[in-house]
């Protein structure tokens, strides 16, 4: 869960990205994983569930979830615009959820999907 102003707007990255709509600090906690209210802002799925899925469902979910923990078969949803946080090997968010360094506004947010996912050699790195 995005705990700071966001918005989306299109990405140079890929699609879809998440925007800072105010400067953040160095060290600021940006998303919250773990307080009750952050899980009721996730939805859970068996990926072995998933994958029977439709396809048009099981491609969405595989796409913007992620392995919680990683390297399990837990795929996990967020419902709000963190399910658009896009990859960077430069990331400006830790895996916990912090500013690694100062993000202006208008900056879009990244973070690393290699300590979000095992199968994460299948995204373009910048």
């Amino acid at each position: 869960m995005i705990l700071l102003d966001t918005y989306l707007h299109q990405s140079k990255i890929h699609g879809i990205g998440v925007f800072a709509n105010i400067p953040i600090k160095k060290g600021s906690q940006v998303c919250d994983y773990d307080s009750p209210l952050a899980k009721k802002f996730e939805v859970n799925f068996s990926k072995k569930e998933v994958l029977t899925y439709p396809k048009v469902i099981c491609n969405f979910l595989l796409t913007y979830g992620y392995e919680e923990p990683l390297g399990s078969d837990n795929v996990c949803l967020q419902l709000d615009n963190e399910k658009f946080l896009n990859h960077s090997n430069n990331p400006n968010l830790s895996h916990a959820g912090f500013a690694l360094r100062d993000i202006d506004k208008d900056e879009e947010l990244m973070c690393n999907y290699k300590t979000l996912d095992s199968d994460h050699e299948k995204y373009k790195y910048i």
